[in-house]
């Protein structure tokens, strides 16, 4: 009975596979000829404006569909990226674009200043934040490899 109920089942999946209309996006590659600051990307993420950003070893890219906004490390400029080797990004409730650096350092990025600010009491050598949980609006949970769990 179980076999018959599966080969029905598979029967279904099949035949409902080929029988409806799938349509193929187009894709684009994108690389440094159109503006991106290095073409091997560590990480990407959309955010909730419908920004692509991309994270490489030469600084942040953000796409908006048209163009790439590069921002990297600048030593006389206070506020900005102070590594450019970009490994991990997400977004919190509040718009803000967060990013783990290289040096396992933890930035975060104002879009409407459009500055970087940095928590190095929470970076080490040694352990790196590898998980990030938003349960409200002003609670972040940071989860490390070696150090334990961070509340922000």
């Amino acid at each position: 009975m179980i076999r018959i109920g599966i080969t029905i089942l598979c029967i279904f999946l099949w035949t409902d596979l080929f029988t409806q209309d799938y349509t193929i996006e187009k894709f684009d590659l994108l690389n440094n000829d159109d503006g991106l600051s290095q073409n091997v990307v560590h990480s990407l993420y959309c955010d909730s404006h419908g920004y692509i950003w991309a994270g490489t070893m030469n600084g942040l890219n953000r796409y908006d569909g048209y163009n790439f906004k590069v921002f990297k490390s600048q030593n006389s400029v206070d506020h900005s990226l102070v590594n450019n080797r970009i490994i991990d990004i997400w977004e919190d409730r509040m718009g803000f674009i967060w990013l783990r650096t290289h040096d396992n350092k933890l930035h975060y990025l104002d879009l409407r200043t459009e500055r970087f600010f940095t928590f190095p009491e929470y970076s080490s050598q040694i352990s790196s934040i590898t998980s990030y949980l938003q349960v409200a609006d002003n609670e972040i949970w940071l989860g490390s490899d070696l150090s334990g769990v961070y509340r922000l």
